[in-house]
């Protein structure tokens, strides 16, 4: 961190976060997209330490879109590209739209760091090694939940209790240690009883099951009392919410409820 004073880190954030809506205009592969994106690294690898939440989540941004590109011949026609040379530009402008959607997750992250940068101070932001520890086996966890639990599900789910079934087979086969629905407390005249706790983390898994609409409202109402709750038990919260085709923001629905507290985490899986 030499070299950095409260003043000059809050006004490169402020100046990363400025940029954000400027980008949107410009080419993902843009000079200044991609000088925008090495500054951000930068700073937060400085500031927060490369093994921090803000930079590893930074990181795993992958600026395009992610999952199968099915080509779309019905938009490539209304497009007025009837010939094959179109389908380049139309795979391009695919993932520039996911980038762009992806940017304003990366503008709500770095308002997350600019918040804890206020709130903590710059001398007190900067993550260690031990805990670094522990924010690896966070993205360990998450990067298995994302790449692995759509695959161990084959069929559309009817209850929460198979997509926990298919959770607790990934945690079992990647060798982490946990509890399921082992534990119960108190908060605010209710009792909570997390789906899974994993100790060495010091944190709870909560697992969703998005069937409609009206449950989609419904899961945005639970995980907002469940942050409250398990946040006076754990460090660190981690929603997993199976999504049978119903959330179609999901950029909006992940940064809206992730980023409301510092150390929870909500992932959206898509059958």
């Amino acid at each position: 961190m030499t070299g950095w004073t409260q003043s000059s880190a809050t006004k490169q954030i402020d100046a990363l976060i400025a940029a954000c809506d400027k980008l949107g205009t410009k080419s993902r592969t843009s000079a200044e997209w991609t000088r925008w994106s090495l500054n951000c690294r930068s700073f937060l690898e400085e500031i927060f330490g490369p093994v921090s939440r803000h930079f590893q989540e930074f990181e795993a941004i992958p600026w395009r879109f992610a999952g199968n590109l099915f080509i779309d011949t019905g938009e490539m026609l209304r497009d007025g590209m009837r010939r094959l040379e179109g389908t380049n530009d139309y795979v391009s402008r695919k993932h520039q739209a996911a980038a762009v959607e992806q940017l304003r997750y990366a503008k709500g992250l770095l308002e997350s760091a600019r918040d804890e940068l206020k709130r903590k101070g710059l001398a007190s932001v900067f993550v260690s090694k031990e805990r670094g520890a522990e924010a690896s086996g966070l993205m360990d966890v998450m990067r298995l939940i994302e790449r692995q639990w759509r695959k161990a599900i084959r069929t559309p789910p009817g209850t929460e209790v198979q997509v926990q079934n298919a959770l607790e087979d990934l945690l079992n086969g990647a060798g982490i240690r946990y509890t399921r629905e082992a534990e119960m407390f108190p908060y605010a005249s209710k009792s909570y009883r997390p789906d899974f706790v994993i100790p060495s983390l010091n944190m709870v898994i909560e697992t969703k099951l998005c069937t409609s609409e009206k449950r989609e409202r419904a899961i945005v109402e639970e995980i907002s009392a469940d942050i409250a709750a398990y946040s006076s038990r754990f460090r660190n919260l981690f929603f997993a919410i199976y999504d049978l085709g119903v959330i179609r923001d999901v950029d909006r629905f992940v940064e809206d409820l992730a980023l409301a507290k510092s150390g929870v985490i909500v992932r959206v899986v898509k059958h």
